[in-house]
């Protein structure tokens, strides 16, 4: 994982900070030459999965293509059923592998008993199958379920994070930052992409055109300025997809980018407050 930038989670497993997410653009569909493209030719090295995506064979498949060792790679998955064991077995047979670096409740709304799943999860990690484990679009009131019962935190709460979601998300950012828990944030093109002509539009250019006049900097996309801020805001990992090699280059390069100002980072947010834009999970506004 050289040259890759990188975070640690509570547990000590490192992870690269940008990942190329199979679901969207990808769900229900062979993923193999978008993975491949994107392992073998953009460079990425952390593969977010989910079973709930539909395309984990094709994946694996991708993993293998791509000839980059196992261990030069960092994969996560996602349980949507009730049975994380069986849902792990059936994944590590699709992604043609011994265990998965990261793995993750996908939803507590599809968990019914989120305190025996965990126990379930946290037997998986001491197995190896899992070496990291996590939730995925968990509120504040779902994470304390986890946090009354855990013998292992969880390391990474992943949730859809842009300017338009922050206020209704600050709860759950505080709950994960009391327990050492990193955002991963998915959905952060969202106002370029879903919701164009928002009230961001404008401090996010403004930032890409400062950052343009840089040395030796070039353009900036207000995309990548999108990616810098999720990650900036959450200090975690931010999550990403193209069918195009040049779009995966671009969104790579977004975390070599300067850091924001503060002021900067007030701008986005005071415009970002002034909207409410969820794309993904609307159980995440019932608070």
């Amino acid at each position: 994982m050289s040259n890759v930038h990188t975070i640690r989670l509570n547990d000590g497993t490192i992870v690269p900070t940008l990942a190329f997410g199979t679901g969207t653009a990808l769900f229900l569909k062979d993923s193999t030459a978008a993975v491949r493209q994107a392992i073998a030719n953009a460079g990425y090295t952390h593969i977010d999965c989910a079973e709930a995506y539909g395309n984990e064979s094709s994946t694996g498949q991708a993993i293998q293509e791509s000839g980059i060792p196992r261990e030069q790679l960092f994969i996560t998955s996602k349980c949507s059923s009730k049975d994380p064991r069986k849902a792990l077995e059936k994944t590590l047979k699709e992604l043609r592998t011994t265990y998965v670096d990261l793995y993750l409740i996908h939803s507590p709304i599809q968990t019914p008993n989120i305190a025996e799943a965990w126990k379930v999860m946290e037997d998986l990690k001491a197995e190896g199958k899992a070496r990291s484990i996590g939730v995925s679009n968990f509120r504040v009131k779902d994470l304390k379920v986890v946090l009354e019962v855990a013998r292992v935190i969880p390391s990474v709460n992943q949730i859809e994070m842009h300017p338009y979601v922050l206020t209704s998300i600050q709860p759950i950012l505080e709950l994960c930052h009391q327990h050492n828990i990193i955002i991963e944030s998915y959905g952060p093109l969202t106002p370029l992409i879903r919701h164009p002509g928002g009230p961001v539009d404008e401090p996010v250019r403004k930032v890409a055109a400062r950052m343009a006049k840089g040395p030796e900097m070039g353009t900036v996309t207000e995309g990548q300025v999108l990616l810098k801020w999720a990650q900036q805001r959450t200090s975690g990992i931010v999550i990403t997809t193209s069918s195009k090699l040049d779009r995966l280059l671009e969104q790579k390069a977004a975390l070599d980018l300067p850091p924001l100002s503060n002021e900067e980072l007030r701008s986005i947010e005071t415009e970002g407050i002034k909207k409410h834009y969820r794309h993904f999970m609307k159980h995440m506004d019932d608070i």
